[in-house]
């Protein structure tokens, strides 16, 4: 049954990675042709960056089931191998925790960070949804591919202390954006939690740039010490999130995966075999020419 449960998400995974890269080139090819014809694919700068924030989170889930985030991988080196292990492990807690306060936080940014745009005719919330989601899936398969046994239970442990310390982004979606309006005791644990977060910002973010040599994915490590000094300075939980969906909604980066699918297929189809041929044809015969 788990098999057939991971079959069905990695054909999901892939075959919404493979839709949003094949619409990433579609969308401007089709901008080209309509512009011929005086027409236009409606928002479709708007669509092809969102596409490529649905691509960036499908893909980091994808990489989560092989463990290929990228990381500094220091620990190699070390030679006891118990040592070694103790700290990919502790990188791995490290990581359940970061990424189960941005699963929360992404919820809140998807409720109250945006404000219902439309990109085309999709709803900007539809898009959004990538974010906690991929959250959610990179938690479970960091979980899943540690031992049963203990180490599973302080994954859990990680992630309820996650849930814990997400508990701004959790009042906000059930009590709403006044603060004052949540309840006792949960306010006062707010705000130790935000006092909290003041004082150990310092040796925190120390920590996770060491836990970052140890194997920690970057990507969770930088976010853990971005949520780190926006809690400090009294930030809004979904501060975090509306960075990084800017960040990805940026038009520029929409070359990265268009430059990436074009070396795809100049290398599959041998076009540049011929293109070297054939510039060696016309020019071999100068100086250099070969």
């Amino acid at each position: 049954m788990r098999a057939i449960i991971n079959n069905k998400m990695s054909w999901l995974e892939k075959g919404v990675c493979f839709g949003s890269l094949a619409l990433l080139a579609l969308i401007p090819f089709a901008e080209l042709v309509l512009r011929q014809f005086k027409m236009a694919v409606p928002a479709s700068k708007g669509l092809t960056t969102h596409l490529f924030l649905v691509l960036g989170f499908f893909a980091a889930m994808i990489t989560s089931k092989t463990g290929e985030h990228i990381s500094i991988t220091a620990v190699q080196y070390i030679r006891n191998d118990k040592v070694k292990r103790a700290l990919e492990f502790t990188s791995a807690l490290l990581s359940i925790f970061v990424l189960s306060i941005l699963v929360w936080n992404g919820i809140s940014f998807i409720k109250y960070g945006l404000m219902g745009k439309m990109i085309g005719p999709v709803p900007e919330r539809v898009f959004a949804i990538a974010m906690p989601l991929g959250y959610a899936v990179i938690v479970l398969r960091f979980l899943l591919r540690l031992d049963p046994g203990r180490r599973r239970l302080f994954a859990l442990t990680a992630i309820l202390l996650g849930t814990a310390a997400a508990l701004p982004a959790i009042a906000k979606i059930i009590w709403g954006v006044d603060v004052a309006g949540t309840p006792e005791p949960f306010l006062s644990w707010l705000n130790a939690l935000y006092d909290t977060a003041w004082y150990i910002r310092l040796p925190a973010i120390l920590f996770l740039i060491l836990a970052a040599f140890t194997g920690m994915p970057i990507f969770a490590a930088i976010g853990g010490i971005a949520m780190i000094m926006l809690q400090a300075g009294q930030g809004e939980p979904e501060a975090a999130p509306i960075q990084i969906f800017s960040a990805l909604t940026d038009g520029d980066l929409i070359a990265i995966p268009l430059f990436t699918l074009t070396g795809f297929f100049l290398s599959e189809s041998r076009a540049g075999e011929r293109l070297v041929r054939t510039f060696r044809a016309f020019f071999s015969w100068l100086p250099g020419g070969r």
